[in-house]
């Protein structure tokens, strides 16, 4: 049980939202619409239906009914993170959900109540709309899956998990 509990800690806390046009656009501050046409419609961006990504998103914002999440229909189902990703970063009026290791320049995080999906704030529960990730294992690991997880743990380990964008495990 208690490397359930560890590599949730790993790989998780990092499901935010990527939203309205490409984050590389830049104002100068004194208009921060320019450009923007507010009367547009947002055009909503999900996971394909039997996503897990999608599910932990409706579930925590409240959009199941009994086994049905109530996602809009008229929302553009896209195939994996990239597909997500790309369909935001392309589009001035979509606004999507990603994984915070999967952000990148084109997209740009949006606060929730006024707080930004930083590590930190995600670690300390102020930002509302994260989630751990599990690995599931069986209670024997052969002597090569033990090194993996000792590895996955490590410093070096850690290390790759921060580089790629994601929230590192408290391994203490």
């Amino acid at each position: 049980m208690n490397k359930l509990l560890k590599w949730g800690t790993l790989a998780g806390l990092t499901l935010t939202l990527a939203a309205c046009g490409n984050g590389a656009e830049e104002t100068d501050g004194t208009d921060e619409t320019a450009g923007f046409d507010t009367s547009s419609n947002i055009h909503l961006v999900t996971r394909e239906v039997g996503s897990g990504t999608r599910s932990a998103f409706a579930e925590m914002v409240g959009l199941y009914e009994g086994e049905n999440d109530q996602i809009s229909p008229g929302a553009t189902a896209q195939q994996g993170t990239n597909a997500v990703n790309s369909t935001v970063a392309d589009d001035t009026y979509a606004i999507g959900y990603t994984s915070v290791g999967a952000l990148n320049e084109s997209l740009k995080p949006v606060q929730i109540d006024g707080v930004d999906p930083t590590e930190e704030n995600i670690l300390a529960g102020d930002y509302e709309i994260a989630r751990n990730f599990n690995l599931i294992i069986g209670d024997d690991l052969d002597e090569v899956a033990e090194d993996f997880w000792a590895y996955m743990f490590s410093a070096e380990g850690q290390a790759i998990v921060e580089e790629a964008g994601y929230i590192p495990a408290d391994t203490e």
